[in-house]
C-alpha cells in the first residue's frame, strides 16, 4: 500500500498544475470518503471494521503523499481535510 502510495504522489508530481489538478481534486474526494469510512458498509462485524480501518490508512497515505508532492494543490483542500482528520485522530477504539 505504501509503495501506492508513492505512485500515485509521483502521478501528480509529473502531472503538473494543469494536467493533475482534476486528477488530484477526484482522488482527494475518495480519499477523504475513505478516512470517514463512507467508502465501506456500516455494520459492526470485524471484518467491516478491518475493511474501515484499511481504508482509512490508504486514505491517509494517498493526503500524504499528496502534502508531499503537491503541496499547493492540497492548501486548496484544506478546511475539509483537516475537518476529516479529527474522526481518526479521537477514535475511541483505539488505545493509549
Amino acid at each position: 500500500m505504501l509503495a501506492a502510495a508513492r505512485v500515485v504522489g509521483n502521478m501528480i508530481k509529473i502531472a503538473g498544475a494543469t494536467l493533475g489538478e482534476s486528477f488530484f481534486d477526484k482522488e482527494v474526494g475518495q480519499a477523504l470518503q475513505m478516512l470517514d469510512g463512507r467508502s465501506f458498509e456500516e455494520g459492526r462485524c470485524s471484518s467491516v471494521d478491518t475493511r474501515i480501518e484499511v481504508g482509512r490508512f490508504a486514505g491517509v497515505l494517498v493526503l500524504y503523499q499528496f502534502a508531499i508532492n503537491a503541496p499547493l494543490l492540497i492548501h486548496t483542500n484544506m478546511k475539509p481535510l483537516l475537518e476529516r482528520i479529527w474522526m481518526p485522530l479521537r477514535d475511541s477504539r483505539v488505545g493509549p
